[in-house]
């Protein structure tokens, strides 16, 4: 009941003013969230196209690796919602992962121009997509 409550707050949030949301945001602390709240909440920022670099970073730093997949996904899905500039800084901020579906999402889907940022990525399978993904660009 209460996620249920919660969306609600978040419509009449939305309604009132979208760039509230982002400020919500940016002054709570979102660790306490239950996972499936903070999807909702960061799924509202991207498809208005409010999704910035600072929560980007949260959302990459987030313990549940599954959390930062399925926005990172919706992310990609809904990048219309931003200039070419404002997407490659945001998903540049997932580069770093630890979490390994979110690095292999980032070998198979980043634009091949930018894979130099994924050179640090730990995930054995992932590097091995991210190479075979260039070579097929310069042969």
């Amino acid at each position: 009941m209460k996620a249920q409550g919660f969306s609600t707050v978040l419509e009449w949030m939305i309604m009132a003013d979208k760039n509230n949301l982002l400020t919500l945001l940016h002054r709570t602390e979102t660790k306490q969230y239950p996972p499936e709240l903070k999807i909702e909440l960061y799924k509202r920022l991207v498809e208005f196209g409010l999704l910035d670099v600072k929560v980007a970073r949260r959302i990459r730093s987030d313990s549940s690796g599954s959390l930062s997949h399925r926005v990172l996904e919706f992310l990609f899905s809904n990048r219309i919602m931003y200039t070419d500039d404002d997407f490659q800084n945001l998903i540049t901020q997932f580069s770093d992962t630890k979490h390994k579906w979110v690095a292999r999402f980032m070998a198979l889907n980043m634009p091949i121009h930018l894979a130099p940022f994924l050179m640090g990525l730990e995930d054995k399978l992932a590097i091995q997509i991210l190479e075979k993904r260039m070579n097929d660009a310069e042969g």
